[in-house]
Order: structure tokens, then sequence, then C-alpha cells
């Protein structure tokens, strides 16, 4: 670093003088080295601007992610001078990305491990996706049931009441 503001140094939890006497690399966390090494080097030799994402340790050890732009500055002879980077602080993006894959998962987990039949249904009443024990149910394949609608799987006597209670869901009078 040759210079920083001050959002720089409480991004990363250090003062200014702490970040002239280091280097990005010595503050970027060890997985991200690879990919700090080869941005850098892109802008030094193409001269073109790079954008990366990338986490930096902070003092206390805490991660902080940020979304890194480099542009390089080049002398009247066309030589690179140095490189003017742009950090924005973009942990709570990342850790609501992380919560969102997790949650996921865990959808994903609880759907096909469920003991009981569970489907996505289309409001038309296709049939999305649906889970083993379902398939085990009523005695479909996953793969012919998802050509088909809950209302192909019902019996006939239950299909009104079905019907009825679809409709006051898709009409917001039910959860």
């Amino acid at each position: 670093f040759i210079r920083v503001n001050g959002a720089l140094c409480k991004m990363l939890g250090r003062s200014e003088e702490e970040l002239v006497a280091s280097t990005s690399q010595s503050l970027t966390h060890p997985d991200d080295l690879e990919l700090t090494a080869g941005a850098f080097a892109h802008v030094a030799q193409n001269g073109s601007p790079i954008s990366v994402q990338k986490r930096y340790l902070r003092p206390d050890g805490e991660i902080v992610w940020a979304a890194t732009r480099g542009t390089t500055v080049t002398r009247p002879d066309g030589e690179p001078s140095h490189i003017v980077s742009h950090f924005q602080d973009i942990t709570a993006t990342k850790q609501a990305e992380q919560l969102s894959v997790q949650a996921h998962r865990r959808f994903e987990t609880a759907f096909a491990d469920a003991p009981i039949g569970m489907a996505l249904v289309a409001p038309d009443g296709g049939l999305i996706r649906v889970n083993r024990t379902l398939c085990d149910l009523v005695g479909y394949s996953e793969e012919q049931l998802s050509g088909l609608t809950f209302q192909a799987i019902t019996h006939p006597d239950d299909l009104d009441a079905d019907l009825h209670h679809v409709g006051r869901l898709l009409d917001g009078q039910a959860d």
C-alpha cells in the first residue's frame, strides 16, 4: 500500500501506518492468495482493470469479504506507476449467501429424507418435484409423477374438497 483512506483502515481494523507498512497479500486470507497474485499480475501486465471478491483478515482474526477493483496508473512514458484499488465491504452479502446455501441444503435434506410424502406443486396442480416417500405411497416412480398433476393421482371422492382447499389457498383465504 502506498496510501490508504480511513474507510479502508476501519474496514480492515488497522491504522494507516500499519496498512502502508504492509501489502494487500499480507492481509489476504491464505485461501485467496493465489487469486490475488493472479489478479494483480494480470492488471500489472495488461493494464486492464481487475475485479475480484476475496477475504481479508483483521488483526482479531475476523474475516472481511471485499469486492476489490484495481486499475493501473501509467507514467507519461506508458510504463505502469501503481495500481489504484477500490475496496467495498461485502461481508454481509457473503454471509447472507452462505445462510441461503445452508438453508437450501437443509430443505433439500428434509424434503428428500422426510418420512411423509411431499411434493412441490404448481398453481395448476402440476407436480414439480416429489420425494421418494410420496412415490412409495402412490406407487409411481418420480419420472411418472413428473408428468402428472395432483388431480390425476387424487381419488375422485376427494378431488372436489382438494380443489376447494387449493382455490382458497390461491385466493389468499388460507395459508
